[in-house]
């Protein structure tokens, strides 16, 4: 839609200039095509030549051009064929069938049940995307990873000293921890296929999960403050919170097209300042939800997309210099490995610092005590390679973090707590739910293959079984 209303503006203003329809529709068609290239040379000629044609256009307005409605028709004929060919391609790939099944499910989900258990405490989930857990942080001498463990237990968190996440990216972690349960065992994500149907089906599992549905039988309002990454849920919940910066949708346009060079040559701080905004507003948006006035229980699940890259501030909150990357670590322009661990560490410093800060007003303003679970969905993402993620450091890239504030439940977390057992640990104390403990299994996918195409590791070496 956003691209057919400029398209409509872009003709509209160039016709008014020139006042022939047919000249205009040519200009436009250049200025439209060379924005969306990803080259330099084809940017610069094709705007020439919408330059060349307005000024012919100009000259010649009172005089009619006789081969213009020809190239109109050809120009709106192969327009209406890239039309045929985009629909074509979304049935085949399955994103027409994917978005008519979203929508059916939109219309058919319950609320929370009607009833709720009057005082229960308010449940607080926060991602803290690619935060290093202990294994992880021995790894940079300078990162005071004692720090946050320290400050969450002086407030009475719970925190597993050997916690790992069962797998090794967001896209699996997530689904594996709503489900609560591995992967390889939910009858949906057993045969691999496309990369659509992969990204559909997991964030299906998302949001069909055990966990969801317990919490919303309690009676408790699910809410999720949106992470920016387009196909990772849960997005399927009674309220949904989205902060207003570039999301993964917008940052893929901008990478794939001279837009964003453009973006990052006017204003090279606009993609970092970006994500630094995105940081910032999604703690902001759990605050303001602690601060409103509720007679419901809730449960808020808040996906910070940090500390994973581009890491864009050190510990003090201070830009770094140069990151003019476009929301996606894959775009990140640090090669050095030794300045990537270094900005990783301090960017991990600054996501601490604020959770820690977060959790505190949260404390302040809950009328009762909350419970809170702070857990990161997988480790540092300095070297880790997701088309070959069985030959990356897999002993790092699992060692996250898993901490719990459980009033009248203490030492509710095992040391060795697992990402796919948070709520089953959580929830069965709370709820009463009996949802079963899993084993402490772990996982990747064989390289160059479907993120589906599951392989078990082996803990004692974190090589494939």
């Amino acid at each position: 839609m956003i691209v057919v209303l400029v398209g409509l503006v872009t003709t509209a203003v160039a016709t008014l200039i020139v006042r022939d329809r047919d000249v205009a529709g040519i200009a436009a068609w250049s200025v439209l095509t060379a924005v969306t290239v990803d080259d330099h040379r084809a940017f610069v000629l094709l705007l020439v030549v919408a330059a060349i044609v307005m000024a012919v256009g100009i000259s010649r307005r009172r005089v009619a051009w006789p081969r213009g409605p020809a190239i109109t028709r050809f120009l709106s004929t192969f327009a209406a064929i890239l039309v045929l060919m985009s629909l074509i391609d979304s049935i085949q790939t399955g994103a027409i069938g994917y978005a008519f099944e979203d929508i059916r499910r939109d219309v058919a989900a319950e609320g929370p049940a009607e009833r709720f258990t009057a005082g229960a405490p308010d449940v607080y989930v926060f991602l803290l995307d690619g935060y290093p857990g202990r294994t992880a942080a021995m790894t940079e001498p300078d990162f005071d990873s004692v720090a946050i463990t320290a400050a969450l237990r002086t407030r009475g968190f719970d925190v597993a000293l050997d916690s790992r996440s069962n797998y090794v990216s967001t896209r699996v972690t997530l689904p594996s921890v709503f489900a609560s349960a591995h992967l390889p065992d939910i009858p949906s994500l057993r045969q691999p296929g496309t990369r659509q149907r992969d990204a559909h089906v997991l964030r299906e599992a998302t949001e069909s999960g055990v966990a969801l549905s317990a919490l919303g039988a309690a009676g408790y309002e699910r809410i999720a403050v949106a992470s920016g990454y387009g196909e990772i849920g849960p997005l399927r919940v009674d309220r949904l919170i989205v902060p207003p910066q570039v999301g993964e949708f917008e940052a893929s346009l901008l990478r794939t097209t001279m837009i964003g060079r453009i973006v990052d040559f006017l204003a090279p701080d606009a993609a970092a300042s970006q994500k630094r905004e995105r940081v910032e507003a999604t703690f902001a948006e759990a605050v303001l939800l602690a601060q409103e006035s509720h007679d419901r229980p809730r449960f808020v699940f808040v996906h910070v997309p940090a500390p994973h890259g581009p890491w864009v501030v050190d510990s003090a909150g201070i830009a770094f210099p140069g990151t003019t990357s476009l929301f996606a670590s894959s775009a990140d322009p640090v090669k050095d490995p030794n300045l990537r661990r270094h900005r990783f560490f301090e960017f991990s410093t600054y996501v601490a610092n604020r959770t820690v800060a977060t959790v505190d007003t949260i404390l302040a303003a809950s009328p009762r005590p909350p419970v809170i679970v702070l857990f990161s969905d997988h480790g540092p993402d300095i070297s880790f390679d997701s088309n070959d993620p069985l030959g990356s450091d897999l002993d790092h890239r699992t060692s996250n973090l898993i901490a719990v504030l459980a009033p009248g439940h203490p030492d509710l977390l095992p040391d060795d707590a697992t990402t796919v057992n948070i709520f089953p640990i959580v929830l069965n104390a709370y709820l009463g739910t009996d949802l079963a403990i899993q084993p402490n299994t772990f996982w990747a996918w064989r390289t160059g293959s479907s993120i589906l195409d599951f392989v078990e590791l082996d803990p004692r070496t974190w090589k494939a079984k």
